[in-house]
């Protein structure tokens, strides 16, 4: 058999360290028959941070680059960083620009994943001219056409992107991002997400829906999650069942039903198993609970024990909330 180099993708600063760790080593763990290059987009991450991940590495047998973040890593384009949008969080953004020319398709994941099967198949399979592939969302259609994207486009989680990167750097994909951030996305809800899909618009390629399950499906069924949002989910009720049976990444975001899993309060599916990873990195508690009041408050909602009332409850203040952002960016 052919082997496929992986090619995987991170961005973290050193508060998150524990939690990569514990994505990278599950991604090496599921990876044994390939090899496997990590790339590590480093927000000042300490010494003796660099020593530990060289360490994971080493141990599985392969490779490890690093890119520090700088001011200068985002000169020339329009972004902005802040403390709401720091380094690492903006750099998915600027993906092509950082990494070397010679790598032509890269995974980015978001530090807070976990791998569970192979990923090899994703670097071999026919990208069909696009510049980028997701796991589409199931989208409010009232947002969407506030984005100018047509109800039926494919609005992709940002969290998991396999970046076709020589498409990207023709496209000049960094500059289109940096001036969508400049501007209109100062009043986007999601303004990383939603830049990433509408300078993209009419050239992602989904990818099947285990390859990044977020918490809120885990809390639904297929037909109560459209209800919920409000879309429509461009997978079968059969593919949505599977993945949250079996899922290729799991992404422990997106979620009021469940806090993270180094948080003490966490009761997502996957907690145990992710935290088998996050312990023997050193992983300590960050705390109780990571949702903020409104999250909490949904969650409550959520736990009601009357299924008649419950969905038009979560329905109405999701939309209140759609509402209310919608009034802050007029």
């Amino acid at each position: 058999m052919e082997e496929r180099r992986i090619e995987a993708v991170y961005a973290s600063d050193e508060r998150f360290l524990p939690v990569l760790l514990a994505s990278a080593e599950s991604l090496f763990t599921e990876n044994t028959e390939n090899p496997v290059r990590l790339h590590i987009l480093s927000d000042e991450i300490s010494e003796r941070g660099k020593e530990k991940l060289s360490g994971l590495a080493e141990r599985f047998h392969q490779e490890l680059c690093f890119y520090p973040l700088t001011e200068e890593s985002f000169r020339g384009d329009a972004f902005h960083l802040t403390k709401d949008w720091p380094r690492a969080a903006v750099a998915r953004l600027r993906i092509e620009k950082i990494l070397p020319e010679s790598l032509e398709r890269v995974l980015y994941l978001d530090c807070d994943t976990m791998v569970r099967g192979d990923l090899s198949p994703l670097f071999s399979m026919d990208m069909k001219g696009m510049w980028a592939g997701g796991v589409c969302e199931c989208m409010d259609e009232n947002y969407l056409r506030s984005l100018g994207l047509s109800g039926g486009c494919c609005y992709i989680n940002s969290g998991v992107i396999l970046y076709e990167l020589s498409a990207c750097r023709r496209e000049k994909l960094s500059e289109r991002l940096g001036a969508l951030m400049e501007g209109p996305a100062k009043r986007y809800k999601y303004p990383d997400q939603d830049a990433l899909n509408v300078s993209m618009q009419g050239h992602i390629l989904p990818l099947p829906f285990r390859t990044n399950l977020l918490s809120q499906p885990l809390a639904f069924s297929f037909r109560d999650y459209e209800r919920y949002r409000d879309g429509r989910l461009p997978y079968s009720e059969r593919e949505y069942e599977e993945a949250k049976k079996d899922p290729l990444i799991v992404h422990f975001a997106g979620g009021f039903a469940y806090a993270r899993p180094w948080y003490q309060n966490c009761r997502h599916p996957y907690r145990e198993e992710f935290l088998r990873y996050y312990r023997r990195n050193g992983g300590e508690y960050f705390g109780r609970d990571n949702r903020n009041k409104k999250q909490r408050l949904v969650a409550l909602l959520f736990a009601l024990p009357l299924p008649f009332l419950k969905l038009p409850l979560l329905r109405l203040f999701r939309r209140r909330n759609n509402r209310q952002h919608g009034k802050r960016r007029a």
